[in-house]
């Protein structure tokens, strides 16, 4: 099994952020406004995103250290120990499990909203069957996090100090990408 987190890249719009944070630029003015909802919707630093409130420009933290993306369709065989593993992690991290509920006609639906009705880290998404990838896009769309990570629904994290050690390391490193793996007997 391997893991991985992806942090949000810094884009070419660093310009306008700096110029934006020094008052060079006038806000007031209708094309920086378009800029500022642009620069809005990119994430600039990995711990920030820039923002204007009431002609006031603030930086937002995202509301998680990790968001965990889990594609979820025919497994409910597997699913519990996915999320128990997810959930009983020991980690100074704010963590968030993304589960897509990608149509699956077993119990994995009522899985899923037992599992959320419990723990407000878990958050489900309901929807046609659009397949891995279009599951994994319905996740992306929700992303609020600095650090990013794949599980399979099928697969499970082995210790309750994976999320701790990878982001961790992605952090100390300053690393847009940290992998891990599992060798099985």
């Amino acid at each position: 099994m391997v893991i991985q987190i992806a942090r949000k890249m810094v884009t070419r719009t660093n310009v306008l952020l700096s110029r934006v944070l020094s008052n060079r630029l006038d806000i007031s003015d209708e094309s920086a406004k378009k800029a500022l909802a642009r620069l809005h919707s990119i994430l600039l630093d990995p711990m920030s995103s820039a923002i204007r409130d009431d002609n006031h420009l603030s930086l937002e933290r995202p509301a998680y250290d990790l968001d965990i993306i889990i594609p979820v369709y025919k497994v409910e065989k597997y699913l519990r120990q996915c999320l128990d593993s997810i959930l009983s992690q020991k980690t100074k991290y704010k963590i968030r499990a993304l589960c897509v509920d990608d149509g699956s006609p077993d119990n994995c639906s009522k899985i899923l909203d037992e599992y959320s009705s419990k723990d407000e880290r878990v958050c489900v998404i309901h929807q046609e069957n659009k397949g891995f990838s279009g599951a994994r896009n319905s996740g992306l769309a929700l992303l609020d996090s600095k650090y990013l990570m794949f599980i399979d629904s099928d697969d499970f994290l082995p210790s309750d100090d994976v999320v701790e050690l990878l982001v961790s390391k992605a952090i100390d490193s300053d690393c847009d990408i940290v992998g891990g793996g599992v060798q099985c007997c």
